[in-house]
């Protein structure tokens, strides 16, 4: 079920969660 992830696949998710996190920020900080 869980493939191996490939460098692409970690950039994405990296690139996800840092949006989720600046989104998060500027709620927090509106």
């Amino acid at each position: 079920m869980f493939q191996k992830l490939t460098k692409v696949d970690f950039f994405y998710i990296t690139l996800f969660f840092l949006t989720l996190g600046f989104m998060y920020y500027s709620m927090v900080t509106s």
